[in-house]
């Protein structure tokens, strides 16, 4: 499965450095939990990332302070051979290539995370981002990482792991949807007993929620104990599948035999 990095907390990490790593992340176990066939796959045949993420991926650099993750191509698209040209060059050299009017919302949505009265507070506070960190899991023995947009300490002592998302719409019904469908509570979960194994430390964690579109509308949302409990037990299975499929490289895909089919309660009344 090839190397992984010591186990530690590490600021500074280049992204593609990071994601070049054989540790197994939270969008692996994920994977994994599909399919270990479907984990294979991705990690042997990478893939470019969607627009609308590589939108989140800039207005996240910027609300973070990082350094340049794009780089702006002067065009009304990518119609002309022009600007495709300079997209093609940006990506060689590691960047992102956006339009002026894509880049205009990565900014407005950085300013609404600052501009947003818990989160912007939080965000300015003193603290690492992009903190990427590896651990062992002590329970199957399998490297583990991770990476942390944000880690603050608040005035009661508390270290809180801040993860910025991007999200169609942040009202409470409907990002919840879309927090269980991208299986946040996993990535919660994995991420607090990761940093729990490393420091000591019981964390809280923080999901910090912008709108792509227009007016850009923030919220920051908490995950409950139930949630982390279905998060823990998700992480738990995809571990156990992990080490189960690496111990003899064999990554299986779905049922030979036919079975019965899954539908949502919604479709059978």
């Amino acid at each position: 499965m090839g190397s992984m990095r010591a186990p530690g907390l590490y600021p500074g990490i280049p992204e593609a450095e990071y994601h070049a790593d054989d540790a197994l992340s939270q969008s692996g176990a994920k994977l994994i939990l599909d399919t270990p066939a479907r984990y294979r796959w991705d990690r042997d045949h990478p893939h470019e990332p969607s627009e609308a993420q590589e939108l989140g991926s800039i207005a996240h650099a910027i609300a973070l302070g990082q350094p340049d993750v794009h780089r702006l191509v002067d065009a009304d698209s990518w119609r002309t051979a022009k600007a495709r040209a300079e997209r093609d060059e940006a990506r060689k050299a590691g960047l992102i290539p956006v339009l002026p009017g894509q880049y205009a919302k990565a900014l407005a949505m950085a300013d609404a995370l600052h501009a947003h009265p818990y989160v912007g507070a939080v965000l300015a506070a003193d603290g690492e981002n992009e903190l990427s960190m590896w651990w062992q899991d002590t329970r199957t023995g399998t490297g583990c990482r991770g990476r942390l947009d944000a880690l603050r300490i608040d005035t009661n002592g508390t270290h809180l792991l801040v993860d910025i998302k991007t999200a169609a719409n942040v009202a409470p019904r409907q990002f919840g949807k879309a927090a269980a469908d991208h299986g946040y509570h996993l990535q919660a979960w994995a991420y607090l007993d990761g940093y729990r194994t490393l420091t000591g430390y019981d964390a809280a964690y923080v999901l910090a929620v912008v709108e792509s579109t227009d007016p850009y509308w923030v919220a920051p949302y908490t995950l409950t104990t139930l949630q982390l409990d279905a998060g823990r037990e998700k992480w738990e299975t995809a571990l156990d599948l992990y080490a189960e499929c690496a111990a003899t490289d064999t990554w299986p895909a779905y049922q030979t035999d036919p079975q019965p089919l899954e539908m949502p309660a919604w479709a059978l009344y």
